[in-house]
């Protein structure tokens, strides 16, 4: 793990213990190991290795030697377990807490607006959103997804909208003639209510896509031609988030699928598109 060539995983990824934070912490301390972090921070220096520790009630340094012991994200979500009586519903819990996490106080605040300025993303609203925003803005948006998974669909790094960042990234390799096993556009039912939502036609926001080297072009782009409140927004990611199979025939898809990379507790599709990427994808 190589933090100076590429981003750890998105805050948003649930790879380990399928708890929001952990995957990423993972990472940082792997590339810790490596001595190649980079600029980025672990453990008692970064504010999610925190609040991700803190909910585990591990030290970093017990985080820390976990990970060494463990080759694999199955073999560290086994032993965080053992290490941890925290419930399913609990880390579902604290998921959508880091989901909806927005600056806590005037300090956090003012220091979120300056890394707003910094990368040029003023639609940035959630912090999560923020680390997933930077990570694109230093190493820039995932376009060959035969080798990486796009962005989580859980992630609002793109004015806020769950999602959308996944779509663009989709969009991207798409482009480029990478998309591996990844649909866009309507050949993805995902796709297809995200372009509904935003009021745009698969080959419109392939267009915007192509004219935008980058998430802050992007960024700048889209508002010109989507034109939602911040309340259609937040009802939007709402339901994608909770979303989970309506009927007995999708029932089954949905349990043979999550069977399959070893969740039969998942129940979002967002949560099994996550896990799907990280099956693929294993670290």
């Amino acid at each position: 793990m190589d933090l100076t060539k590429q981003p750890p995983r998105s805050p948003y990824c649930t790879a380990v213990l399928g708890l929001m934070g952990a995957a990423r912490a993972s990472d940082k301390a792997r590339a810790e190991i490596n001595g190649t972090i980079g600029e980025y921070q672990f453990g008692r220096d970064s504010g999610l290795d925190g609040r991700t520790l803190g909910f585990l009630a591990l030290s970093p340094d017990e985080f820390f030697e976990a990970v060494k012991a463990c080759p694999d994200d199955q073999s560290l979500s086994a032993s965080l377990k053992d290490k941890t009586n925290k419930t399913i519903e609990e880390i579902k819990a604290y998921n959508e807490s880091q989901r909806n996490r927005t600056p806590q106080d005037e300090q956090t605040r003012q220091r979120f607006e300056q890394r707003k300025q910094n990368i040029n993303r003023p639609d940035i609203k959630m912090m999560s959103d923020m680390l997933d925003a930077e990570d694109m803005h230093e190493f820039g948006p995932p376009t060959d997804l035969t080798s990486q998974p796009p962005r989580s669909a859980h992630s609002g790094s793109l004015l806020g909208i769950v999602c959308l960042a996944r779509m663009a990234d989709k969009a991207r390799a798409k482009i480029s003639g990478t998309l591996g096993e990844y649909k866009y556009g309507e050949d993805s039912g995902l796709d297809r209510n995200t372009l509904a939502f935003i009021g745009l036609t698969a080959d419109e926001f392939l267009e915007g896509v192509r004219q935008s080297p980058d998430d802050a072009a992007l960024a700048r782009w889209l508002p010109q031609r989507i034109h939602k409140t911040d309340a259609e927004i937040a009802e939007w990611n709402t339901e994608r988030r909770a979303r989970g199979p309506w009927n007995d025939e999708v029932r089954e898809m949905f349990d043979r699928r999550a069977n399959a990379v070893g969740r039969p507790d998942l129940t979002t599709f967002l949560e099994l598109l996550d896990m799907e990427d990280a099956h693929d994808f294993p670290h």
